[in-house]
């Protein structure tokens, strides 16, 4: 991958981008089954399993900043951390390491389209990952996350995914670049082509509604705005780079491998999202971001 994630450059927002997965985690965690008998659900559902403790998989990790709230929340259950990023997993497995969780946490390398728990899980929790998946693989996903192999008897699925259909830090992702391309026609992208959409949600309440229950959940679902209030200079575009940015970036460093296209490109951003988010007199810049937020319950 010619732009990898930087765990640094992510968590430079870590407040910000933890919030909501806090908020997540208060409300599913009063559906997870208590240690005994999420043990004793999960080795009835399957025969193979000697699991004598809850799992608990944190489904699109990252650098493992979720671990300490997790362990705290589930102190019995073993902690699974699943990511795609060699980075980030270095990163999560240093964080692992710093905490005393007498149950276990432990990493592996893998994706959400593929992963199956050694056990299934009391809780599968994907905080800001489910949007990476392509818009016509959302419902398959959430499918099988869903289903006996992955989730347990009375087991939760707890998911918050960026919503930014409409919010101008990531239309202006297009814009800019539509802009670019027509200048440029050598960089020969497709505007159009998969690789270059904006991750974001792939439907709205309802659709998502009837996903999990056809999953045989039971669903809860909301969204909510954060004004997150970010200083330093151009924070949007610091908080954007390193995540739906990412692979607009990628197309145009192998577009142009000498990164003066990208270089080009990012100017072009940067100038947009300062007057779309002007600083305030005291220097800190209002960054309205909404987040859809679902919860479903093993029926």
């Amino acid at each position: 991958m010619s732009n990898p994630w930087n765990p640094a450059r992510y968590l430079a927002f870590n407040s910000a981008r933890l919030r909501p997965a806090l908020d997540l985690l208060a409300f599913a965690s009063s559906f997870v089954p208590s240690a005994a008998s999420a043990a004793s659900a999960a080795s009835a559902a399957s025969a193979a399993s000697a699991a004598s403790i809850p799992l608990v998989v944190d489904l699109g990790c990252g650098a493992g900043n979720l671990f300490p709230y997790l362990a705290d929340a589930f102190p019995s259950s073993s902690i699974l951390g699943v990511d795609s990023s060699p980075e980030m997993l270095a990163a999560a497995d240093a964080s692992a390491a710093d905490l005393d969780h007498s149950a276990g946490i432990t990493t592996v390398l893998g994706t959400i389209e593929d992963f199956v728990p050694p056990t299934p899980a009391a809780l599968v929790f994907s905080n800001a990952a489910l949007h990476w998946l392509s818009p016509e693989s959302h419902a398959s996903a959430l499918a099988r996350l869903a289903s006996p192999d992955v989730l347990a008897p009375s087991g939760v699925l707890a998911i918050q995914m960026p919503d930014t259909r409409v919010q101008p830090s990531h239309m202006l992702m297009t814009k800019v670049l539509a802009r670019e391309l027509e200048a440029h026609p050598e960089l020969d992208l497709d505007l159009d082509s998969p690789a270059l959409a904006v991750p974001t949600v792939a439907h709205d309440h309802t659709a998502y509604y009837a996903i999990l229950d056809n999953a045989g959940l039971s669903p809860h679902l909301w969204s909510t705005e954060y004004v997150q209030v970010l200083d330093g200079d151009d924070p949007v575009y610091r908080f954007t780079r390193e995540t739906g940015l990412k692979p607009i970036l990628s197309a145009l460093a192998a577009a142009d491998p000498s990164g003066t296209a990208q270089a080009r490109y990012e100017d072009a951003y940067r100038t947009a999202l300062r007057a779309a988010y002007p600083p305030l007199p005291d220097g800190q810049t209002l960054f309205p971001f909404r987040r859809m937020f679902m919860v479903g319950v093993r029926k």
